[in-house]
């Protein structure tokens, strides 16, 4: 089954600068493009959708009785 992981292109935003795919110049060659256009890689909507998460995920109880969940994903890059 498939499952949703941020757009590791825009970082889950949606948007990237004009600049990341094109550069226009203008007469002083200075760059002209600078706002935010729709990421092509997930079509603007900071999603893409991968085979099923191998994530490793669980819990454990830490000295002190304290439970600890942790969420370890390859794929992503910030905590859950």
């Amino acid at each position: 089954m498939a499952t949703p992981h941020s757009c590791p292109v825009c970082g889950g935003s949606g948007t990237m600068p004009a600049y990341f795919y094109e550069t226009f110049k203008n007469t002083t060659g200075t760059a002209l493009i600078d706002y935010a256009v729709p990421c092509r890689s997930c079509m603007g909507a900071g999603i893409v959708w991968g085979p099923e998460c191998q994530c490793q995920k669980g819990s454990t109880v830490m000295p002190g009785g304290v439970r600890v969940t942790y969420h370890v994903c390859p794929h992503e890059n910030k905590p859950s």
